[in-house]
């Protein structure tokens, strides 16, 4: 019997849905039997996440005439309510991975820094209903932070489980030294609800005339007017970059100042690394964040954000502390994570 892995991501691109894809779908094929992905490699996606879940149901229709019935069914993100309605009719299993952003903070930082929420499916209450539908009648869904959990439950979802994303060990026995010089960084997408104009604000306040913003990842052409508004001086982006360690390895910070953000896997690499995170409680990942290697801000603060920063600017000796608490941060290791999976598949 083979399973199957769906997702509107590409697996394994050099992103933050890349690498989830990516590692479940190693995970799910230690079950044992064949896996077969149906990815956006497969599947020519439209603007229209209901004609996207239309295309991915005829894609399970021709799977289950020409392969079989899957016993496993692993979902991740999108919206896939025919197609899980169709194969939960054939008997599979399915499990379905939800990083929730809160809808609410969500439009509304749109409306703030674009004017306008582009995404009806999620604004409009009867779409997202139909939108949200499939995470409800999944026999199991998983979501990487506590805040996810809340949010999938308060829109009907009953069996949700929380296991945060993995990551690959990295230690700071593995990572070179200091930066020349101090340098907070932030990776990622640049879309209105991450917060970067709180980031900018905070850094036009904090002048640090020898510091650096150090902003990394895709579609950050669209905080251009944010930046020019806020940013302040010594700001750099390097674009999207192949190999993340090109910018871990230049930062003393990272800051995550996401408004709304269902994990944000960035701040668990840093953490990982060694390096210290400032982190908004909007972000899940602030789940993963202790006294030795961070500090929690509330969302929206740029002030909050300065204070953070400022702890490890005047007291190197705090980045110091990050860095050996990376060496009991493997409990986020890959292969860790992966048997939490494995036990919620064995016993559905």
């Amino acid at each position: 019997m083979a399973n199957l892995y769906l997702t509107q991501d590409i697996i394994g691109t050099p992103s933050g849905g890349g690498k989830v894809t990516r590692d479940e779908f190693a995970f799910l094929q230690r079950l044992g039997e064949q896996v077969y992905p149906i990815d956006a490699n497969i599947i020519k996606l439209t603007s229209d996440p209901f004609e996207n879940d239309a295309r991915f149901r005829m894609a399970c229709e021709v799977f289950c005439r020409d392969i079989g019935i899957p016993k496993y069914v692993h979902i991740y993100s999108g919206s896939f309510t025919e197609t899980v309605k169709f194969l939960k009719s054939k008997g599979s299993k399915i499990s379905y991975t939800v990083a929730a952003h809160d809808r609410k903070l969500s439009i509304e930082e749109f409306n703030i820094v674009a004017g306008g929420y582009p995404h009806k499916h999620i604004s409009d209450d009867a779409l997202f209903d139909r939108y949200i539908e499939g995470c409800r009648i999944a026999d199991v869904v998983i979501c990487p932070s506590n805040k996810s959990k809340s949010l999938m439950e308060s829109w009907g979802c009953k069996n949700v489980k929380v296991i945060p994303h993995a990551v690959e060990r990295k230690g700071p026995a593995l990572w070179p030294g200091k930066p020349n010089r101090f340098t907070v960084g932030y990776l990622g997408v640049g879309g209105p609800d991450k917060g970067l104009r709180y980031l900018f604000q905070a850094w036009k306040m904090l002048d640090i005339q020898n510091g650096m913003l150090l902003l990394a990842g895709n579609n950050l052409y669209d905080v251009t007017a944010l930046w020019e508004k806020h940013g302040g001086r010594n700001i750099e982006s390097m674009g999207f970059v192949d190999n993340v360690d090109d910018f871990y390895s230049r930062i003393s910070v990272y800051v995550q100042p996401s408004v709304t953000e269902g994990f944000g896997i960035e701040v668990l690499e840093a953490i990982e690394r060694g390096i210290p995170v400032v982190v908004s409680e909007g972000a899940g990942a602030s789940d993963c964040v202790k006294p030795e290697n961070g500090i929690i801000i509330p969302i929206r603060s740029p002030e909050a954000i300065v204070e953070g920063i400022m702890k490890y600017y005047e007291s190197p000796d705090k980045i110091e502390t990050a860095k050996s608490y990376s060496t009991n941060a493997g409990k986020y290791h890959i292969v860790y994570i992966a048997n939490y999976y494995l036990d919620i598949w064995r016993i559905l």
